[in-house]
């Protein structure tokens, strides 16, 4: 009896690590394809909003929010259980917006333009986009609330 649970242990280790290795590899596949598609349009929209912020950070932000969603659901499409993978992936690919937010938010010197964007963030994003989607991407913002980037270096 304990020789077939140790051989049942075994085999499902194996199992799993095999899992882990599939969700490993599709998860760096996806970002492969999808990271350079996120940064091209980002650099498209930065320069076609180049004199408003708050357009270009509500229009990044909502294509952010639909690509994240339209990931989750495909990654459930193969598999049945949330990785911690995934959440990477998904954090990489956002991570592409942060590097064109922080330069926006530390070029401000005018206090009511700063203010703008926290509201456009706020009130467009956090409370319109994301409160409506549920759990499935806010989960995304909490970690990031959670796991702050670090601070600003001037």
């Amino acid at each position: 009896s304990s020789g077939i649970n140790a051989e049942y242990r075994e085999k499902n280790q194996e199992y799993l690590q095999v899992m882990q290795d599939c969700y490993t590899c599709y998860c760096y596949q996806r970002q492969l394809l999808i990271q350079p598609v996120i940064s091209n349009e980002l650099a498209r929209l930065h320069k076609l909003h180049s004199g408003d912020h708050c357009t270009f950070i509500r229009t990044s932000c909502m294509m952010l929010v639909r690509i994240c969603e339209d990931e989750h659901a495909l990654y459930h499409c193969f598999f049945a259980k949330s990785d911690l993978i995934l959440q990477g992936l998904l954090e990489n690919l956002t991570s592409v917006l942060y590097d064109y937010f922080r330069p926006l938010v530390i070029q401000q010197v005018q206090f009511e333009n700063l203010a703008d964007i926290c509201n456009v963030l706020k009130n467009d994003i956090i409370e319109d986009q994301l409160s409506s989607k549920g759990e499935r991407v806010l989960f995304l913002y909490f970690d990031a609330v959670s796991h702050p980037p670090p601070p600003f270096l001037f």
